[in-house]
């Protein structure tokens, strides 16, 4: 953390302070001098800098900012995987429940036009998605793997997203676009950020297209991904996009069945009112 800390955040905030001092005392200067008022071109040069000074924030601040988004967690430093377990972007709404996941997420994938397909991988429930590109009518086919566990760690998640990558270079039909979800139930919420870990800090990029790794944490409600995907098409980030949306949708408590359990409560308090009564 400390050396991301010097390296992303620090340097670049010394370098914008020193640029910014040197330009104060030379506009100070400039002005006692009365250069300013005599010629017009260090009036304009002035300007300059003052605007190149600006852009120069706006890009630290990206930069930092950016650099913040993009940070690779080691799984060995405890400081860093609680960074992780923290991290507001990996949360999963309130109201998620792995229950309701499970029952509505399968019915969701195929109104997508995902259908189950067995035999083609090793491990997991593998369902497939079979079309056409718009413009090329070249095959263009999305396989999602999904696997459930109560036992994970970072060597296991390598292992597995190795030969998950190993098992689709060979696996027909060739799919383009690929995505892996492992869901685990475990008690330790450090243990499971330092597996994810394994996730997070993935490129997503092979030879024959790219795999998407996303770990659901079912006890603590997070969805850990790659945050670096900059190497990815921007179609392959798209279908990325709308199934962390999915997931995200999928496991929500509607208004319809909270009520319904509401009441069905309510019911069973009555009768064991009645009961206690008679």
């Amino acid at each position: 953390m400390k050396k991301w800390l010097r390296r992303e955040v620090l340097m670049p905030l010394f370098f914008l302070v020193i640029y910014g001092g040197a330009l104060f005392v030379l506009i100070q200067k400039l002005d006692e001098l009365e250069l300013v008022q005599r010629q017009g071109m260090m009036t304009w040069l002035l300007v300059a800098s003052v605007v190149i000074y600006i852009f120069l924030i706006a890009v630290t601040f990206r930069h930092i900012f950016s650099a913040y988004l993009l940070e690779r967690f080691d799984p060995g430093d405890s400081r860093s995987i609680r960074r992780l377990a923290r991290n507001w972007r990996f949360r999963l709404p309130y109201n998620w429940e792995s229950k309701v996941f499970f029952e509505q997420f399968p019915s969701d994938l195929a109104k997508a036009q995902f259908r189950h397909s067995s035999g083609e991988l090793s491990s997991g429930v593998v369902f497939l998605r079979t079309g056409t590109e718009f413009w090329t009518r070249r095959p263009q086919n999305d396989r999602l793997l999904m696997l459930e566990t109560d036992a994970i760690n970072i060597f296991r998640v390598d292992r597995l997203l190795k030969n998950t990558i190993d098992q689709l270079d060979t696996v027909k039909p060739e799919s383009q676009r690929n995505i892996l979800i492992i869901a685990v139930r475990m008690q330790d919420k450090q243990r499971v950020a330092s597996a994810a870990a394994g996730c997070v800090n993935f490129m997503g990029q092979f030879k024959g297209g790219s795999l998407f790794p996303v770990m659901l944490d079912l006890e603590h409600q997070r969805i850990y991904y790659p945050v670096n995907r900059s190497l990815i098409p921007r179609k392959h980030k798209g279908l990325q996009n709308q199934l962390l949306a999915q997931i995200r949708s999928s496991g929500r408590v509607r208004q319809d069945e909270k009520l319904s359990t509401r009441r069905i409560r309510q019911q069973a308090n009555e009768q064991s009112d009645i009961h206690t009564s008679t």
